[in-house]
Order: structure tokens, then C-alpha cells, then sequence
């Protein structure tokens, strides 16, 4: 199956003060066969996702070495000098346009699919079935 690095990104990572798909996924009492299957995916996809967390802590250590602080922008208090505020602005720039290089790549990886039955779907929030569509079938 061929997937995006980003949606992988969204899958195990929440917004602030959220609980990631995955975790929500995990979370729900599922049959036995059903926790396992979902695990393996989990296992493998979490396997790409630490090469793609991998290579963004290289990019911040890169330009970290640079004298660039991309965390700068997020920083600011608004006492700054607009040098200061460009400076911030640019270097989180230059983060993004590089994280953005690897979570746009496409790459192969090797799951099936989770097969449920419709009546065994325990209550769970239909977005997180729904993030988790290519990989749940339900029948």
C-alpha cells in the first residue's frame, strides 16, 4: 500500500491537548484477534513514522549547527526587534519547506487490511474510524 508520510504524521500525532487516532484507536475494546491486527499495523506503520520523526530531528539539528532556531517563532513574546521577529520567521520557514520535502514522499509499505464485522464495532468516534478507512474493512 502506498501512503503519504503526512498521513502517517496525522495518524500518530494529535494536536495539542488531543488524543492521536492511533490512540484512540487503540483505546477501544476490541475482540482479541482484533487488538492483535490492530497492534501489527501499528507496529509497521509506526516503523516508517520513526524514520520520518528521525529525519526531521536531523533537519532541526542542521540548522540548529546553522545558527537557525525554527522553535524561535514559537517563542516570541512580542518584545522583540523586527530583525529578531524576521530571523524567527525565516528560520521556521526554511524547517517547514524541508519537513514538508519528506512528509509529501510517497512510500510502500506492506499491510493488510482489518477486517470487522459491522455488529462487532464497538462504540468508537467516527473520525477515528474514518482516519483508519484504508486499513479497516468492514463487512
Amino acid at each position: 500500500m502506498k501512503l503519504r508520510n503526512s498521513e502517517l504524521w496525522n495518524l500518530f500525532n494529535a494536536v495539542e491537548g488531543e488524543i492521536s487516532s492511533y490512540r484512540k484507536l487503540v483505546r477501544v475494546k476490541w475482540s482479541g484477534i482484533v487488538s492483535y491486527e490492530i497492534a501489527k499495523l501499528g507496529k509497521k506503520l509506526n516503523d516508517q513514522l520513526s524514520v520520518v520523526n528521525d529525519a526531521r530531528m536531523n533537519i532541526l539539528n542542521r540548522l540548529r549547527e546553522e545558527g537557525k532556531d525554527p522553535a524561535m517563532q514559537g517563542n516570541l513574546t512580542g518584545e522583540e526587534s523586527e530583525e529578531v521577529k524576521a530571523k524567527a520567521v525565516a528560520d521556521f520557514a526554511e524547517f517547514v519547506t524541508a519537513f514538508n520535502e519528506i512528509l509529501n514522499k510517497e512510500e510502500e509499505i506492506e499491510v493488510g487490511t482489518i477486517k470487522i464485522a459491522k455488529e462487532k464495532i464497538p462504540d468508537i468516534e467516527p473520525e477515528v474510524l474514518l482516519a483508519f478507512d484504508r486499513f479497516i474493512e468492514v463487512n
